[in-house]
């Protein structure tokens, strides 16, 4: 099993700390090649969503992202994105470092 994590604007900046290393050239390319992946429109799935409509995504198993969007001017009828990390009971074999994002799902708090 693969699981990933990859959010390059905080790996490029978390290396402004004293106690983090700075990319290796090794790094930055592989970075770059992730990147060209990624863009890639063969491994892209577009998505435009509706009023009311949500969506699902595991952070480990699928790498995703937001384009950027023309908001409504009215203040009240502008979008409401909600974040949401939720982690679950079941054993999916997640590395413990990568394991101790979002809060615990209970099920008794959606009739599902």
């Amino acid at each position: 099993k693969l699981f990933t994590f990859y959010g390059p604007d905080l790996f490029k900046t978390a290396t402004r700390g004293e106690h983090v290393p700075e990319l290796s050239d090794r790094q930055w390319e592989a970075m770059a090649l992730i990147d060209e992946i990624n863009g890639s429109p063969e491994f892209q799935l577009n998505m435009n969503f509706r009023p009311g409509e949500i969506q699902f995504l595991n952070n480990y198993s699928i790498m995703h992202s937001r384009t950027a969007y023309e908001d409504h001017p009215d203040p009240a009828l502008k979008r409401d994105l909600i974040r949401l990390w939720l982690t679950v009971d079941q054993d999916l074999g997640i590395p413990e470092e990568m394991s101790d994002r979002g809060v615990t799902a209970r099920s008794d708090a959606f009739s599902l």
